[in-house]
């Protein structure tokens, strides 16, 4: 995916849909020429990588989707995203990660995806 948005997608900005801070987040978009839109309105499309954070300029909500599942957070976003014709591009598209020993498996950006897909 980075270097997809490094090639296709420089000069643009993005609603990043990411991994929580020190997942290797904070540098991900460095040399892309990708930057973050300050909201869906200047936003030229969805990255989406990780299913902790929906990160703009401004903000970074912090969202339980990983261990719950739970997409209620991003509905309100993805209507207004696919109202304006926004395409998503999705760095993973997993559903589900299989468990950890002694932990239990985790929600994937494909499971966000098929949430824009059916919207």
């Amino acid at each position: 995916a980075w270097k997809a948005l490094e090639s296709d997608w420089p000069g643009k900005s993005c609603i990043w849909l990411a991994k929580a801070d020190g997942s290797g987040v904070t540098d991900y978009l460095e040399g892309t020429g990708v930057k973050l839109a300050s909201d869906v309105k200047e936003a030229d499309f969805v990255l989406n990588s990780g299913t902790n954070t929906i990160r703009t300029s401004s903000r970074t909500e912090h969202v339980d989707c990983e261990s719950t599942g739970d997409l209620e957070p991003y509905r309100d976003l993805f209507q207004h995203a696919i109202t304006r014709g926004l395409p998503m591009l999705c760095a993973n598209p997993d559903f589900r990660s299989p468990a950890k020993p002694g932990a239990k498996e985790t929600f994937q950006p494909g499971h966000v995806a098929r949430l824009y897909e059916e919207l």
